[in-house]
């Protein structure tokens, strides 16, 4: 799905959240479809936010492959199927009670639309995803999946 149309990529995501016992999921970040979710450590620490973008190239798939896009004029040419499958991974590892016990600090999950050309990254800084508020604690530092 292209710039702020990830409708189902973004309900597959919190889907998949939610099976990892992840709880603090905000939702329509800017009114779109970011994603910001919470894994919170025992201990206190920094929080490091980390970041994957969820759009496709509004290009048609050629390929006859297994994991070929199933929607027409939509394909994710530069890799963002791996970004979001990358953050998921982390999410889902990071998310277990043994690792949580050891955390020091928290992760926040950035879930970001509209990476190629349409600035979703400015509307979930402006919508707050680095500062303190009601998406969560101040981002110390950012790293990209």
């Amino acid at each position: 799905e292209t710039a702020f149309n990830e409708v189902v990529t973004a309900s597959k995501i919190v889907e998949l959240l939610k099976t990892y016992g992840i709880n603090e999921i905000y939702e329509k970040i800017d009114n779109k479809t970011g994603i910001v979710a919470m894994i919170r450590g025992a201990n206190p620490g920094k929080c490091i936010a980390l970041r994957a973008d969820i759009d496709a190239l509004p290009l048609t798939e050629t390929a006859d492959i297994p994991y070929k896009s199933q929607n027409d004029g939509a394909m994710h040419a530069c890799g963002h199927d791996a970004h979001m499958s990358g953050l998921l991974g982390v999410a889902r590892i990071m998310n277990k009670s043994e690792n949580i016990a050891k955390l020091h600090g928290s992760i926040k999950l950035l879930f970001q639309p509209a990476e190629e050309k349409y600035g979703g990254a400015l509307g979930m800084i402006k919508a707050g995803c680095l500062e303190e508020g009601s998406l969560g604690p101040r981002v110390d530092q950012v790293s990209i999946v």
